[in-house]
């Protein structure tokens, strides 16, 4: 018989180390090295929200209107020198959609990408596609060529969104501490509404300007954003867990010991380290993973994580925020607001800020009840915004204030909740042997979602041949999705706050429904470890620290018998 590789691992000498729970937390100083690592990928999140701040502007600008558009009436030496000029319905939806048709496929490229290449190396690569996307918008001219040109570069810069909102929030996850990670990871979407703020001020400074520099300016602004990304991704550390399980156990030490701000040597390193090798090698003695076991019925409910990610991010875009912030100017502009332009700023100031408390909460108060109470406020305003435009008129100055009010307060409740959350539930949820694979999937469909929100949303809104009509009215089916969000995030979004992937991973596979709460967390992991005459007998203790205790037996147990299936296996 073999030697169990745990037992000949130079860091798995101890398979009874002291939980990490038992450790001393970290000086400030410490806490603040792993977390700044952690947050500053987080940057990547304003590659997406300028992007698709700048297309929402541009599309309004009479300098594009004039490169790709087409004059009103017959194309007479006046009518060429007027600055009105149309985009038809169908070139709108293509030149829009068209990066969340890029993100699609961004998406799927980023499992394998994060397989290969690592987390940090896969987002470098994002940097350069999406720069070469970039270029190609910037270059396109007023020659027969500059549309195709232009949406070529909508796809290519897409594709390197698509690998970015993958790589980032999947980085962030495997490398942010548990006491903070939802935190870190809501910084993407953070990131995301500044992106989306610096979008809208850039274009209300240039929409005025003459010639073709009035949208390249805004445009040519995002090589400096990849530029960041990039070099500051040069000094971040590689994920500890894909180090570990590429077998490259040194550099996963180095990494871990700087996103703990802890020598190399520390119990706290080794013991963080040594749950990760527990986790992976579990997950290896089951065998190779590939697509199908993200939808495969199993011990730890692989199915039902991937389902219940890939929904929270489709629902996420589902309740329509992609149509305010991508055709948010055009809709101003169209109910008969006066500067729908500088409206648009203000919308995505109250995004920016309302993020911010949403980035506090998700730690404070978990995850579900930001769910369940921004998805409810989502639904009233919308149906509010709907009701209003039907019974009232579009040149009545107080309606026009109380839908802007109404919106005003829907994008708040999104930013404080499903925006942030709706990411950092998924990177949580999904078990670390398919992560890559799964968290493709589930970020591929969210974009598919996207794509056919951003496309269908001009033929629902616009009047003309073809189109719906609907105008103000769509706001009824945002409330509608945003009913159905309440419905699913009470039946299938568990409470992960506070705890560790592993321990999530744990918590999946002792309870056979979703953990809504910290009691039904806790219960799950006394039944699951056996430990309920322990915690029974602690009268005195809280019901956190006898969860934690639970937690730790429950993981000493998971411990022990992954020790006897690697020694099965290597028989």
């Amino acid at each position: 018989m073999h030697p169990s590789p745990l037992s000949t691992s130079p860091i798995m000498h101890d398979v009874s180390q002291p939980s990490i729970h038992d450790m001393q937390a970290p000086v400030l100083k410490q806490r603040i090295s792993g977390v700044s690592m952690a947050a500053f990928s987080a940057f990547g999140g304003i590659l997406l929200g300028y992007d698709t701040g700048t297309i929402a502007g541009i599309l309004q600008m009479k300098s594009w209107l004039r490169a790709f558009g087409k004059p009103v009436g017959a194309p007479t030496a006046e009518t060429l020198e007027s600055p009105h000029f149309v985009l038809h319905t169908a070139i709108e939806s293509v030149v829009v959609s068209m990066l969340f048709a890029g993100t699609f496929f961004g998406a799927l490229l980023a499992a394998p990408t994060a397989d290969i290449l690592g987390r940090r190396t896969g987002i470098m690569l994002s940097c350069i596609v999406f720069c070469l996307g970039v270029a190609l918008q910037a270059g396109a001219s007023s020659s027969g060529t500059a549309l195709p040109t232009f949406i070529l570069g909508r796809f290519f810069a897409g594709v390197g969104v698509g690998l970015i909102s993958t790589l980032i929030p999947m980085y962030q996850s495997e490398c942010a501490p548990k006491w903070i990670r939802g935190a870190v990871i809501s910084c993407y979407q953070w990131a995301v509404t500044i992106g989306i703020v610096l979008a809208s001020v850039t274009n209300n400074a240039t929409k005025d300007r003459p010639g073709d520099d009035a949208w390249q300016i805004p445009i040519c602004v995002q090589f400096v954003w990849a530029t960041v990304l990039f070099v500051g991704m040069l000094w971040l550390p590689e994920s500890p867990r894909w180090l570990v399980g590429r077998g490259r156990l040194d550099a996963a030490v180095e990494s871990l010991s700087r996103l703990t701000g802890q020598t190399r040597d520390c119990p706290r390193v080794e013991s963080e380290l040594h749950e990760i090798h527990i986790a992976i090698n579990s997950d290896r003695v089951l065998g190779q993973h590939n697509y199908k076991d993200c939808f495969r019925p199993s011990r730890n409910k692989a199915a039902l994580r991937t389902l219940t990610s890939t929904l929270v991010l489709v629902l996420q875009q589902l309740t329509g925020i992609v149509f305010v912030f991508s055709y948010g100017t055009t809709f101003f502009a169209n109910v008969g607001v006066r500067n729908p332009f500088l409206v648009q700023v203000a919308v995505n100031v109250v995004q920016m800020g309302m993020t911010i408390p949403g980035i506090w909460g998700v730690e404070k108060l978990g995850r579900r009840p930001l769910l369940l109470w921004g998805a409810s406020v989502m639904c009233i305003c919308a149906y509010l915004v709907a009701l209003l435009g039907v019974t009232t008129s579009v040149h009545d100055i107080a309606p026009q204030r109380a839908v802007i009010a109404l919106v005003c307060v829907y994008i708040a409740a999104y930013a404080a909740t499903w925006g942030p959350v709706g990411w950092v539930v998924p990177n949580e949820i999904i078990p670390l042997s398919i992560r890559a694979k799964a968290m493709s999937l589930s970020v591929a469909v969210h974009w598919l979602s996207t794509w056919v929100v951003s496309f269908a949303s001009p033929y629902l809104v616009n009047s003309g041949p073809g189109d719906a009509e609907l105008g103000i009215k769509i706001f009824f089916i945002w409330g509608s999705t945003a009913a159905v969000c309440i419905l699913f995030t009470y039946v299938c979004v568990p409470e992960t706050k506070g705890l560790s992937l592993e321990e999530i991973d744990v918590l999946y596979t002792a309870s056979a429904v979703p953990m809504r709460n910290a009691r039904s967390r806790y219960e799950a992991l006394v039944r699951r470890s056996g430990a309920s005459s322990a915690v029974e007998s602690d009268a005195g203790s809280s019901e956190s620290q006898a969860e934690e205790k639970a937690v730790d037996a429950l993981k000493a147990g998971e411990r022990m018998n992954t020790v006897e299936r690697a020694t099965v296996v290597q028989a």
